[in-house]
């Protein structure tokens, strides 16, 4: 695992010369405060892949295109099951049916046009050597395209909790430089806060977008897709006196 680090500082405080006075003596003013800002980012193999396919239908009525699209998902949802193993976690997600749009974009005349219906059809892939296998068997059996794809890696949690630890560390030695820089010294830890950036799946890994037409990784054709763990841990120290 490779750990990335950056740490950006923000001080809140009054001029040196008035920090006693400001301590002990005007009651009314907020406390001189230490904040710090430091992010951890660690970089993990993918695992698992979940991967949103598009199907579209038309027809002249809107049922009828809901009726032909609801049978084209079945058809691909039967082709990726039927021979590919790690395929788990399979749903079905009618999203809508709208007229069709003409070249322009804009929607044709409905009296004499025509309607799309789509459904989405949602799996999670265990083997990623197949993907691109499964993607051709999806689209040769009816599918439009791949609309989305998040990778899962299942150390993300225990590696947050890593980078979040290393932050507060980071924290503190930085607060404590600024504080003697000062002429004071670090107080208690007034508040600290977490934020987490991911991308892709929202579940109990973390994920992020990948463009599967992009990837070149079956076979050993390039580079595995990874995961990418962020934490951000703000700290907030009193400043104390010397």
């Amino acid at each position: 695992m490779r750990l990335l680090s950056s740490a950006t500082c923000l001080l809140m405080l009054a001029l040196p010369a008035a920090l006693e006075a400001q301590a002990t003596v005007d009651r009314t003013t907020p406390e001189p405060m230490v904040v710090v800002t430091a992010t951890r980012t660690a970089r993990l193999a993918a695992e698992r892949a979940t991967i949103m396919l598009l199907v579209e239908a038309t027809s002249e009525t809107a049922d009828e295109a809901v009726q032909r699209a609801r049978a084209k998902a079945s058809t691909v949802q039967a082709a990726v099951r039927n021979g590919q193993a790690g395929i788990a976690n399979v749903v079905m997600l009618p999203i809508s049916v709208v007229p069709s749009e003409n070249r322009n974009g804009y929607p044709v005349n409905t009296a004499a046009g025509s309607f799309v219906a789509r459904h989405g059809m949602r799996f999670r892939l265990d083997r990623l050597d197949q993907l691109l296998s499964v993607e051709a068997v999806a689209l040769a059996a009816g599918a439009s395209r791949a609309v989305s794809m998040g990778f899962e890696a299942s150390a993300s949690d225990s590696t947050r909790a890593a980078l979040a630890r290393e932050a507060l560390g980071a924290n503190r030695a930085e607060a404590e430089q600024l504080a003697a820089a000062l002429g004071g010294r670090l107080g208690p830890v007034v508040e600290a806060t977490t934020a987490r950036a991911t991308g892709g799946l929202e579940s109990a890994y973390s994920a992020f977008a990948f463009n599967p037409f992009m990837s070149q990784f079956e076979g050993g054709g390039g580079q595995l897709p990874e995961v990418i763990v962020t934490v951000t841990v703000t700290t907030r120290y009193r400043l104390l006196p010397k």
